[in-house]
């Protein structure tokens, strides 16, 4: 009877291996990022991590950080499970709208000229063939309106961007 007892008893001990195995803290990581994005002067809304990931070398996943209303994906990797090490990187290339105003400034176009740039998205993710907006108002041309629209070739944040008249 002993003998039954403890084989019905192995896999019930087997099956709770896998509940042993250690996880990487979904808390944690979004804690990190978090404060990752602040230090590149981006405040996430919200971010999502899968739970339950294995901390094991090489398991691959991703999160996702709203910013500003904009889903931006991001790469996670375990890199070292002994000490809880992962990297991360953004799936794609993002552009602050600023950084996007500061560009459409830079036009030779433009050369001059008091610009007023309001870009529709405060980040702009480079999500290949993604098209984002600026509006914008030129001061020295007695407020005349321009659109500029930034057109993403890549993921990587190559883009073109283009200012017609409104």
């Amino acid at each position: 009877m002993r003998r039954l007892s403890c084989l019905l008893l192995l896999p019930v001990m087997l099956g709770g291996c896998d509940f042993l195995e250690p996880k990487v803290s979904q808390e944690k990581l979004e804690a990190a990022l978090k404060a990752w994005l602040l230090d590149h002067k981006l405040e996430a809304k919200e971010i999502h991590c899968p739970d339950d990931q294995k901390m094991v070398n090489g398991n691959s996943f991703e999160c996702t950080c709203e910013v500003h209303g904009t889903q931006i994906p991001v790469s996670v990797k375990v890199t070292d499970a002994e000490t809880g090490e992962v990297q991360w990187e953004p799936k794609y290339t993002t552009l602050t709208g600023e950084q996007a105003a500061e560009e459409i400034r830079a036009n030779p176009n433009f050369a001059g000229h008091d610009l007023e740039v309001t870009c529709s998205d405060a980040v702009l993710v480079s999500i290949p063939d993604s098209k984002w907006t600026c509006e914008i108002i030129d001061k020295n041309d007695g407020n005349k309106p321009y659109v500029s629209t930034v057109t993403f070739t890549d993921g990587e944040g190559t883009h073109n961007i283009e200012s017609v008249p409104k």
